[in-house]
C-alpha cells in the first residue's frame, strides 16, 4: 500500500483504531521529498528489527515492512526495494510480529503463524525456486502448519531461518534451518512466557523466572559454565530474570533489581564488561555501569536496553552507528553508552546491524545501518542518532 492511500484510510478510521498522527500540518497535497515509510504517521504496536529489516505492527492488526526485500521479506508478492512501508498480504488480524533473516513471521489472533520471503532468488518463470529447509519460502505469508495456539515468536535474524514459539500451555516449538522442517515441541518446558533466537543458540525465560538455554554452545552462549552444545534446555545457574535476549553468539539477561548480566561471546564488547575481544564466556558477566534496566535487545555483536526512566543505554559494535550514541566508526563499546535524543521509550528491537526503539506514544525511531532503507526515513544512508 502506498504512502497516499495509507494517508487516506488513517484518516478515515484513525478514530476508531487511535493510530493518530505525528506533528501537524498534514495537507492533501504531495509530501516534499523521498517516500516516506507509514511510521512518519503513524503509531504502532509494536516494531521488529530484522536483518536488514524492520516491521511494524498496527493497533487495528495488520503488519508493514520495509529494508531488505530482494526474498520477499515485505510479504506483499514483491521482491523490489522500495522505501515507502509495504503492507503484507492477507494480515489483517496479527497480534505480534517478528523479523529475521530474509523472512518475517507474525502471530494472528486465532493462534495461527503466518511467515513470509526465504525467497531463494525469485525469476518470473518461477517466483520463488525455494530450496531451503523452512516450512516456506513465499513472497506472500504462508501459514506454518502444526500451530493453533502460539503467544509469542522469535526469529533468527542472523543467518539462518530458525523459529521458535510460545503456545498459550507455556510450551516452545521451534523449527527452521537444521532443526527441523515443521514445527518441534522443545523437550522440558512446560512454562515459558519467554524465547529468543541466536545464531543457532535459543533461550527461554520461565514463570518461575529461571532461564533455559540450547544448541550451539562454542563461545559459552548457554551460559552453564561449559562449552558444549546441548540439545536439551540447559539451565543458567544463579540468573533470575524478567526480560532475554539472544544476540549472534551471546545472551543477555535484565536482572529482578535492574542490572544485567550477559554471557557467551565477547566480540566487539557485546557483553558489556569491559572486553573487547572475542572470548568464550560460559559464565554470566555483569554488565558494567547499568541499572534500571527494564528490556533489552541484541543484535549481532551489540545490545540496547531501556531503562525505568526510559533513556537508552547501548553498548558492542558501531561500525554503522548502531549504539545511536552519534558516532560512527571501527570503535566498539565494551561498557554501556547513552543514546542521543531517546527520553520515552517503551520497548527495544535490534536487527543484525541496526535498531529501534518504539516510544511510549507509540511512535518509533531507528538507527545503524541503513542500506536498504531499514530505518524507515527514506533514505539508504546509515545513521548514528535516532531517526526520523
Amino acid at each position: 500500500m502506498r504512502m497516499r492511500q495509507l494517508l487516506k484510510i488513517l484518516i478515515l478510521i484513525g478514530g476508531i483504531f487511535s493510530l493518530g498522527y505525528i506533528g501537524s500540518g498534514c495537507t492533501s497535497g504531495p509530501r516534499p521529498g523521498p517516500p516516506r515509510p507509514p511510521d512518519v504517521i503513524a503509531r504502532y504496536k509494536m516494531v521488529a528489527a530484522g536483518e536488514d529489516l524492520t516491521c511494524a505492527l498496527a493497533p487495528a492488526g495488520s503488519v508493514y515492512c520495509w529494508g531488505e526485500n530482494a526474498h520477499g521479506e515485505f510479504g506483499d508478492g514483491t521482491n523490489h526495494p522500495s522505501l515507502d512501508g509495504n503492507n503484507v498480504s492477507g494480515i489483517s488480524n496479527a497480534i505480534e510480529v517478528a523479523a529475521g533473516s530474509k523472512y518475517a513471521c507474525a502471530v494472528l489472533s486465532n493462534g495461527t503463524v503466518s511467515c513470509w520471503g526465504g525467497c531463494n532468488v525469485p525469476t518470473a518463470q518461477d517466483p520463488c525456486p525455494g530450496g531451503l529447509l523452512v516450512p516456506f519460502h513465499s513472497l506472500t505469508p504462508v501459514s506454518i502448519t502444526g500451530i493453533s495456539d502460539a503467544t509469542h515468536i522469535a526469529a533468527n535474524k542472523i543467518s539462518k531461518f530458525d523459529t521458535c514459539v510460545i503456545t498459550s500451555s507455556g510450551t516452545v516449538k521451534c523449527w527452521g534451518t537444521g532443526i527441523s522442517p515443521t514445527p518441534a515441541d522443545v523437550l522440558g518446558i512446560a512454562t515459558a512466557t519467554a524465547v529468543t533466537v541466536g545464531d543457532g543458540h535459543f533461550c527461554a525465560l520461565l514463570r518461575d523466572d529461571t532461564v533455559l538455554c540450547w544448541g550451539d554452545n562454542a563461545s559459552g552462549q548457554l551460559g552453564n559454565g561449559t562449552t558444549t552444545p546441548s540439545s536439551t534446555p540447559q539451565a543458567v545457574p544463579g540468573i533470575r530474570a524478567t526480560a532475554i535476549a539472544a544476540g549472534g553468539h551471546y545472551t543477555c539477561a535484565v536482572l529482578f533489581d535492574g542490572t544485567m548480566k550477559c554471557w557467551g561471546d565477547a566480540l566487539d564488547g557485546a557483553l558489556g564488561n569491559g572486553t573487547v575481544h572475542t572470548a568464550a564466556t560460559p559464565d554470566p558477566v555483569a554488565v558494567l555501569g547499568l541499572s534500571g534496566a527494564i528490556a533489552v535487545a541484541a543484535g549481532y555483536s551489540h545490545t540496547c536496553a531501556v531503562l525505568a526512566d526510559h533513556t537508552m543505554r547501548c553498548w558492542g559494535s558501531n561500525y554503522y552507528g548502531q549504539l545511536g550514541n552519534g558516532i560512527t566508526n571501527k570503535n566498539p563499546a565494551a561498557v554501556p553508552e547513552k543514546v542521543s535524543g531517546i527520553a520515552s521509550a517503551f520497548t527495544v528491537t535490534a536487527g543484525f546491524n541496526h535498531t529501534c526503539a518504539r516510544l511510549i506514544d507509540g511512535t518509533f525511531k531507528c538507527w545503524g545501518h541503513n542500506r536498504n532503507g531499514e530505518l524507515a526515513n527514506g533514505t539508504t544512508t546509515d545513521s548514528s542518532i535516532p531517526v526520523p
